[in-house]
């Protein structure tokens, strides 16, 4: 079994394993798989997910689901003050 990785006070630990990946293309291709999410198809997707980024093995479905909301919210933020 892999261990969970432990988190660091002020660090994002899925930030920190995803340092050198492209982080939109990480964040389109999440979004494209959610859309097939149903109950039955969940655990395919969190498969895919983490064969594809195997750096997003040790953390849960619900952790990456946060990442992924905060950093389009990130970048929504970002994109209106321009």
């Amino acid at each position: 079994m892999i261990k969970k990785k432990q988190i660091q006070a002020g660090q994002d630990p899925i930030k920190n394993a995803l340092k050198g990946i492209d982080l939109l293309q990480l964040v389109f291709f999440y979004r494209q798989l959610s859309k097939l999410k149903s109950n039955r198809e969940s655990y395919h997707i969190e498969f895919v997910l983490k064969s594809c980024y195997s750096e997003l093995a040790p953390f849960e479905m619900e952790e990456i689901e946060k990442f992924v909301a905060e950093f389009i919210s990130q970048s929504a933020s970002k994109t209106s003050e321009l």
